[in-house]
C-alpha cells in the first residue's frame, strides 16, 4: 500500500501565492479601479463611498475564518472520523 506523498514546501508556497493573488484581484478591482471608473462616469463621491460594502468580506474575514475552517465545531458537533480497514 502506497502512502500519500506530502507536498513539498515549494508547491505549498506556490499554491498560497496563487490563492492570495486570486483573492487580491477582486479586492484591488473594488478598491482601486472601480472608484476611478465610476468617478469618470460622473457618479457622486457619496455613491462611490458606498462601495465599502464590497470590501466587507475582506474586512470581516477575521470573524468568519473560524467557521470556514471547521463549521462542525462552531455548531457544537465534534467532527467524527470513521476508519475502515480490510484484510
Amino acid at each position: 500500500m502506497r502512502s500519500a506523498k506530502a507536498p513539498s514546501s515549494l508547491s505549498v508556497i506556490v499554491a498560497l501565492a496563487f490563492l492570495y493573488t486570486a483573492q487580491g484581484i477582486p479586492f484591488g478591482f473594488a478598491t482601486e479601479y472601480l472608484p476611478v471608473v465610476l468617478r469618470e462616469e460622473g457618479y457622486s463621491y457619496a455613491k462611490i463611498a458606498a462601495l465599502f460594502w464590497l470590501q466587507l468580506p475582506w474586512q470581516l474575514k477575521v470573524l468568519w475564518a473560524k467557521v470556514a475552517d471547521d463549521p462542525a465545531r462552531v455548531h457544537g458537533r465534534a467532527r467524527s472520523s470513521s476508519f475502515c480497514s480490510s484484510r
